[in-house]
């Protein structure tokens, strides 16, 4: 074998080698891509599934508010309102009060309610200038 065509063998398996790692780092950098997407996909998978566990939860407060309101009396209706208020917004309790003249008076509440420094069950409408 003569030296020339050594040196030129040499320098194809050189060239091999180069294009060889070009093409390992190009798949490094692929896979490093790949994985970096996939991590987005997965956050925006877990953020879906956060939304419709909360879409859900709404829709069954809906629906028992429906049920209810269709063979109840108005207090039961207004009970069952205060407490899935109270459920959807991850509160301890919850009061409603209905507007009569100036004075507002609780007409239904779930949960413990604190002492309400106002006379039992009824407000004064402050007046606006």
């Amino acid at each position: 074998m003569s030296r020339k065509w050594a040196k030129s063998r040499t320098r194809g398996r050189k060239l091999h080698l180069t294009g060889a790692k070009a093409r390992v780092g190009r798949a490094r950098k692929t896979r490093a891509d790949l994985e970096q997407q996939l991590k987005a996909c997965r956050r925006e998978i877990a953020h879906a599934r956060e939304r419709l566990v909360e879409a859900m939860k709404q829709q069954n407060a809906t629906s028992e508010m429906l049920r209810i309101i269709s063979n109840s009396p108005i207090q039961s209706v207004l009970d069952a309102v205060a407490e899935n208020a109270a459920r959807l917004c991850d509160a301890d309790n919850a009061v409603i009060f209905r507007l009569e003249g100036n004075v507002l008076r609780l007409v239904a509440s779930y949960g413990r309610i604190p002492r309400l420094a106002m006379p039992a069950g009824q407000f004064p409408q402050t007046e606006t200038p």
